[in-house]
């Protein structure tokens, strides 16, 4: 009987085996190489785009385009790329071969900078595009059907937006019908809503932009906010079409049937009057009036063209797993009567703001001393321990503000009370609020009860809380330059 291959041999062999075969194929960088040398190469182009009114020569490889896209292979070639792939399998003889010089050229409307970043996708193996040309370079990659380019383009896009482009990009999605893009505009437009009614992407957009961003069903403002976008929108668009803004029939004109998408059974009946009374004839259709009012009262059993379904302003959970800290610098002294304070927040990005840590309360202040410089060994430190097993608290209340250029209001306020026992969280993840980067937010800290000492923390700091994300505190001007709150607590967006 023949004596079978150990098994550890076996798996060595065939390892060894394996990296062989392995080294054996390589990537070739010189193939790549020689690629991006063709790319622009005018000396071997076959194939030339005469670009925009300038009609600049753009050089191009039939082969590399045809091969890249069917369009291109279908304009150069005929038929489709995937029909004559089988013919590479044929063998071809002296007869077969064709000796001629026709090089083809066509015509583009597109700049000619749009389609060098464009023709990046057929020679390099790494693609720089440019924000100024992205939407000539998206509009390129659909008109020869490139999907993976498409998605290239979005990624960046997604990377390099700010709020003052969301309408524009979304404009894009829709009329491209890319729905990657789309979802992701849809989710920065529900996020960061007032922000976006006030760039002025949003203002000169089309109509079909408006018209999606009254569609969508989560965003982060209250309806009437929505309504007078709506309206402002109007304006501009009066003003595109030379029309008079003052008269409300204009505004209707401009407006369409999107009335019939704002959420009035969400609108509180004396702001709906205000904005009547400025502009009167708003709703000047009888039985639509007679919906309007029947909503404002809260029945919704005969909505006519109006859609009664709240929007839901809760678009993000708080996720535990993401948390982001951000801790402010403590002051070498404890301090005592921290009166009413306020901090001022703000953001670079976008983030999910779920509550904040306070520092516990003494009132004896060699206690606090001494847990601030962490002499936890000394026999005094111990003795200050066991005379302060009381524990004492300290009632607050928290009014948490959100502050835009036109308007300021109270987004959450909440009672707590401050230990001597531990630090006291502040927890809001279950309503967590968004913290816009255009907008400031003031955490005011009120307290009731005095002779007791905090732990002292600067409150004019900046917390990185990554790579991407720097969350400033600020004081208010003539207040305390500190504060007992010692961290928050976000999660990214």
């Amino acid at each position: 009987m023949a004596l079978q291959e150990p098994s550890s041999s076996k798996r060595k062999r065939e390892k060894s085996e394996s990296e062989t075969t392995e080294n054996k194929v390589q990537r070739s960088k010189f193939v790549l190489d020689v690629t991006e040398k063709l790319y622009l190469d005018k000396n071997t182009a076959d194939f030339y785009f005469i670009c925009g009114p300038d009609r600049v020569v753009v050089p191009a490889h039939k082969c590399i385009l045809a091969k890249g896209s069917d369009v291109f292979y279908a304009m150069i070639y005929g038929g489709k790329l995937e029909e004559n792939e089988n013919s590479n399998d044929k063998t071809i003889n002296e007869n077969d071969i064709e000796l001629k010089n026709d090089k083809i050229k066509i015509e583009l409307t597109e700049s000619p900078e749009a389609l060098k970043d464009f023709l990046q996708f057929f020679y390099k193996d790494k693609v720089k595009l440019n924000v100024e040309h992205i939407t000539e370079v998206m509009g390129l990659s659909h008109k020869y059907l490139m999907n993976e380019c498409l998605d290239m383009c979005g990624k960046f896009w997604s990377e390099n937006l700010t709020i003052e482009d969301f309408c524009w990009a979304y404009h894009w999605a829709i009329h491209y019908n890319f729905d990657k893009l789309k979802i992701f505009c849809e989710r920065k437009i529900s996020m960061c809503t007032k922000s976006v009614f006030e760039t002025e992407s949003f203002l000169t957009s089309e109509f079909v932009v408006l018209k999606h961003i009254l569609e969508l069903e989560s965003i982060s403002c209250n309806e009437i906010s929505v309504l007078k976008a709506c309206l402002e929108w109007a304006h501009n668009a009066c003003r595109k079409r030379k029309l008079d803004g003052s008269k409300t029939e204009n505004l209707l004109t401009c407006l369409e049937d999107s009335l019939y998408k704002i959420r009035f059974g969400s609108i509180d009946h004396f702001d709906f009057i205000a904005i009547i009374d400025k502009y009167p004839g708003l709703i000047a259709n009888l039985e639509d009036y007679e919906s309007v009012h029947r909503l404002l009262s809260g029945n919704f059993s005969k909505p006519g063209k109006f859609n009664p379904s709240p929007r839901s302003q809760k678009i993000f959970k708080w996720n535990d797993q993401q948390i982001l800290y951000g801790s402010i610098p403590l002051n070498d002294n404890p301090k005592k009567d921290l009166t009413s304070h306020l901090i001022i927040l703000s953001s670079n990005r976008p983030v999910l703001f779920g509550g904040f840590y306070c520092a516990r309360i003494s009132s004896n202040q060699q206690l606090l001393f001494n847990l601030s410089s962490q002499s936890f060994q000394t026999q005094k430190f111990q003795t200050l321990v066991k005379q302060s097993r009381r524990i004492e608290i300290q009632s607050i209340e928290v009014i948490i503000s959100e502050e835009s250029t036109k308007e300021s209001r109270n987004i959450h306020s909440q009672s707590h009370l401050l230990s001597s026992n531990s630090e006291t969280f502040f927890d809001i993840r279950s309503t967590p609020i968004i913290i816009h980067p255009n907008y400031k937010y003031s955490i005011e800290l009120k307290t009731y009860s005095n002779n007791l000492y905090h732990f002292a923390y600067n409150i004019s700091s900046n917390m990185k809380l990554n790579e991407k994300i720097t969350i400033r505190t600020d004081k208010e001007e003539g207040k305390p330059a500190y504060t007992f709150i010692s961290s928050f607590v976000f999660n990214p967006l």
